[in-house]
């Protein structure tokens, strides 16, 4: 009788029904679905926008707002006009990094794009403080060799320690790649590995894992850091095969990033504030928190997970973590 107004979709895709609104209603105790890895890249492609193409995106969005016929009938309208608000423009902060002579050296980040570059008068910077020398390491690779030749990977490898090389960072070759089966024994393998070097007076400093491109929402992921984090007490770092495999699409860019991650966890310090814009911290002892939780979805009874970081220097670099699980009610 009222083709105009909006209904609901439900039953089979294959086979859909449409229901009026007003005559539905939600059973309770439904489980919530998580979003799929495609759903996900997506999401984060869309909310990672840069602010003008945002912009353009939510003024065509106010554009055809109340132009429809429902919404004339019930008399809405959207002004188009965006609302103006008065605002200033903070001077960026200095980062300080240190030349290849180990003096500082200030970069200025771009004030509007908020970008910088690890250079300075035309050479690359080393990192604020570089992580203690990287010699005892494995890899462990979990995927087929059919997708990732042994060349490939040593190609990867030798690409990521002459980038380690330019930014100050002292990494030996690795000492072995291991291979493992991604869909089981995953914490007992490394559980192995350790106790392996431990036992020779040289115990890990790093397990470097490859993951097929989906493995981060498998088991596989999960098992690798529960066990790095809880159980062996070893810095880890997983990488997709795809991006050791595709040269062309993944190079420095990506090299540069990994190393970044590598430092921190290895005990660096990635980059120090200018002195002026901690100067508060610098005239009065001072401690910087940060806390967070994550909450299992509505209706799972799994735990909610507490962290609280704190600063222990007085570059605001190196923190301490606590975590703890808060079991569900």
């Amino acid at each position: 009788r009222l083709p105009d107004l909006p209904c609901l979709r439900v039953g089979r895709d294959s086979d859909p029904v449409e229901m009026p609104m007003e005559l539905c209603s939600f059973l309770p105790g439904q489980a919530k679905h998580e979003l799929s890895a495609d759903h996900k890249v997506a999401m984060i492609r869309e909310t990672c926008a840069p602010p003008d193409a945002r912009l353009e995106s939510l003024r065509s969005i106010v554009a055809g707002l109340g132009k429809d016929e429902t919404s004339r009938a019930f008399g809405v309208a959207t002004e188009v006009g965006l609302k103006a608000v008065p605002v200033r423009i903070l001077d960026p902060l200095p980062l300080v990094y240190r030349d290849m002579q180990g003096h500082e050296a200030a970069v200025h980040p771009d004030t509007y794009k908020g970008q910088w570059n690890m250079r300075s008068r035309g050479a690359d910077l080393a990192m604020a403080r570089c992580c203690p020398p990287l010699t005892t390491w494995v890899i462990i690779s979990f995927v087929r060799k059919e997708m990732m030749t042994d060349q490939v990977l040593k190609f990867f490898i030798q690409g990521l320690l002459r980038l380690a090389q330019q930014r100050g960072l002292t990494f030996m070759e690795p000492r072995e790649v291991i291979q493992g089966n991604p869909t089981r024994g995953v914490e007992e393998l490394l559980t192995q590995v350790a106790a392996n070097y431990a036992q020779y007076g040289s115990p890990l400093e790093l397990v470097f894992c490859v993951l097929p491109d989906r493995g981060n929402s498998t088991y596989l992921y999960p098992a690798i850091k529960r066990w790095a984090d809880t159980a062996g007490g070893v810095a880890s770092q997983c990488v997709q095969v795809g991006k050791v495999v595709d040269r062309q699409k993944f190079g420095m860019t990506y090299y540069a990033n990994l190393l970044l991650k590598l430092n921190l966890k290895l005990g660096g310090h990635n980059v120090h504030p200018g002195a002026h814009g901690i100067s508060l911290v610098r005239e009065v002892p001072t401690i910087v928190f940060g806390a967070d939780v994550y909450h299992a979805p509505p209706g799972s009874q799994r735990p909610s997970f507490a962290a609280v970081v704190a600063s222990m220097d007085v570059q605001l670099a190196t923190y301490h973590t606590v975590v703890s699980a808060q079991p569900s009610r």
